[in-house]
């Protein structure tokens, strides 16, 4: 008699295990999914990437500080937040390529480092390659209705 007891015991928790893990997996299937940028392998993957007279002219102290800017935008923008979460926008936030490059540029321009537009614009575009291989850009904003 005690084993149909044992019997029925690990059934019912099995069930609720199976339940309670089927819950979770459905929320979480449910929830946008959250890219972490992650400074040191963002460095490396756009590094590895530069073309070659570029990469000659560019540390990757350059392409930190470059990324870096560029995150500083961002995080005023309202796109990116170092650490909380919560702070981030629940509705989709867009900026613009043109704004990016030229707060960056501005920054260079304030700091002194001898670095060209050009090639600015080559770390800018390999870090939006990154944002979207990590899963941090979304799909494509449809252009707003023509108002004539």
């Amino acid at each position: 008699m005690g084993w149909i007891f044992a019997i029925v015991a690990v059934l019912v928790i099995v069930a609720i295990a199976l339940v309670a893990v089927g819950k979770v997996t459905a929320e979480l299937a449910g929830a946008p999914r959250v890219s972490v940028f992650d400074l040191d392998e963002a460095v490396g993957y756009i590094a590895d990437r530069l073309p070659v007279d570029t990469s000659g002219q560019l540390s990757y102290d350059d392409v930190r500080m470059i990324l870096g800017w560029h995150l500083d935008y961002l995080e005023e923008r309202g796109v990116a937040t170092e650490t909380r979460l919560d702070e981030l926008p629940t509705t989709p936030v867009v900026t613009d390529d043109d704004g990016s490059v030229a707060y960056v540029l501005g920054r260079i321009s304030d700091s002194g480092l001898d670095v060209a537009d050009e090639q600015v614009v080559e770390v800018l575009d390999l870090q939006m390659e990154y944002l979207d291989a990590i899963g941090a850009i979304g799909g494509a904003v449809p252009e707003p209705p023509d108002p004539v």
